[in-house]
């Protein structure tokens, strides 16, 4: 569907982010909406066949805000939507108790995002094993189990968090 120009409300946090010095035009705003990156009030029907109209919540401005900051320098959308679930951009420090009302869809797509692209992770470290077995679901199933027991365990290789070496995940026999 191609895109009208901004509505009322779109235009109004537009303006809201301009007036505090943050880049957010209208059409990087329908892109968070879009994405389920910013909270966003009910639309409101103006009677038949008179079209709708939505509204800001309140936080819609603190949700703008956190990610006109987190994609000031082009990071990608689900960087910056993670970013800001983790650590309010305001703030370097990832220790910082920050609270950002980001809507769920948006958080659950970025992190869907990542766990694709990270091949660090649990989930892709267990899935590697798993493909480099082959068809038989008992060897599938150990050689997940293996992965995934290695891969938690802390003395096992290089600490929690670290992938273990292809060597043990590639044939737990």
């Amino acid at each position: 569907m191609a895109w009208k120009g901004p509505s009322a409300a779109e235009r109004e946090l537009s303006e809201l982010m301009r007036a505090r010095d943050l880049c957010a035009s209208w059409a990087r705003i329908r892109r968070w909406r879009e994405f389920g990156a910013l909270p966003w009030g009910a639309r409101r029907g103006l009677g038949r066949g008179a079209g709708s109209v939505s509204e800001l919540t309140a936080d819609t401005a603190v949700v703008a805000e956190a990610l006109a900051l987190a994609t000031a320098r082009k990071a990608r959308l689900e960087k910056a939507v993670l970013r800001v679930f983790t650590v309010h951009p305001r703030c370097e420090d990832v220790f910082v108790a920050t609270w950002v009302p980001l809507p769920e869809r948006g958080v659950r797509k970025a992190l869907t995002w990542y766990l694709g692209q990270d091949r660090s992770s649990a989930v892709a470290v267990v899935e590697r094993a798993v493909e480099a077995i082959g068809d038989d679901p008992e060897r599938r199933a150990e050689a997940a189990h293996a992965a995934a027991h290695a891969y938690y365990t802390p003395t096992g290789c290089g600490g929690r968090g670290s992938p273990p070496p292809p060597s043990r995940i590639c044939d737990p026999r």
